[in-house]
């Protein structure tokens, strides 16, 4: 990702930032958690991010994931 320092940041329009709705990857919202350890699959709780919820089999925070 294309980083600025402050005083760069300020020549750009807020809409323009990548933190205010710049290009994206494209893919949308996630539509399962997948834990990075043992693969478990959760679904996806709308309004909670993935890392917030611990996996039930190995207690490792899950990640985001387009498994249906």
């Amino acid at each position: 990702p294309q980083m600025f320092n402050v005083p760069e940041a300020s020549k750009y329009p807020l809409n323009e930032r990548r933190s205010f709705g710049g290009s994206g990857s494209g893919r949308g919202p996630s539509k399962a958690c997948e834990c990075p350890n043992c693969g478990h699959i959760a679904p996806k709780i709308r309004g909670f991010p993935c890392r917030n919820v611990k996996c039930p089999e190995c207690g490792t925070p899950l990640c985001g994931s387009n498994h249906k």
